[in-house]
């Protein structure tokens, strides 16, 4: 748990410096990289737009960043570890939550099929848990974040083989 706040930690840190030695401003709609690798190809780095403005990114903000990216998080097999592709939209949940100190959001965790109910129950528990991690490193009260794990109780594909186990590997981000 201790490497893992750890990882956090310095994937925030290099987000937060990356984004202060550039003087070229991101615009709503840019895309950052087209070269995504690996699951959900819709989860490229577009999700990183709109965060930047005047008054911060509102929960209408993080609609967008949904609309675009949608509101899902994966993971590889048997992990919580949070990959790099999903920081723009944990970013971004941060940020919605930090400007709106009345707002919450649940992090439902799920797993794949593979496994016992109980090890599938504490998997989507943990993995709920690295994303409400790394949105508290931005400042945002636990008070305002809700976990649940569903494990493997709630797939979002029915069906056996990679293609499939890859999309249940999840936390949804619910307003």
């Amino acid at each position: 748990m201790t490497k893992q706040l750890l990882i956090v930690f310095f994937i925030s840190l290099f987000l937060t410096l990356s984004a202060c030695s550039t003087n070229t401003k991101q615009m709503p709609g840019d895309v950052i990289s087209d070269d995504y690798e690996g699951g959900d190809p819709s989860l490229n780095d577009a999700a990183t737009s709109g965060l930047e403005g005047e008054g911060g990114l509102s929960m209408s903000g993080l609609d967008d960043v949904i609309a675009q990216s949608g509101n899902v998080v994966y993971f590889d097999y048997n992990s919580a570890e949070i990959r790099d592709d999903s920081i723009p939209l944990i970013m971004a949940a941060a940020e919605s939550l930090s400007t709106n100190p009345a707002a919450q959001l649940r992090l439902e965790g799920h797993a794949d099929e593979r496994g016992t109910r109980e090890f599938n129950l504490a998997l989507g528990e943990q993995r709920a848990k690295s994303v409400r991690d790394l949105i508290m490193l931005q400042g945002v009260s636990g008070n305002q974040l809700d976990i649940v794990s569903y494990g493997e109780e709630k797939p979002a594909v029915i069906g056996t083989g990679e293609q499939s186990w890859q999309q249940n590997r999840r936390v949804e981000i619910i307003k």
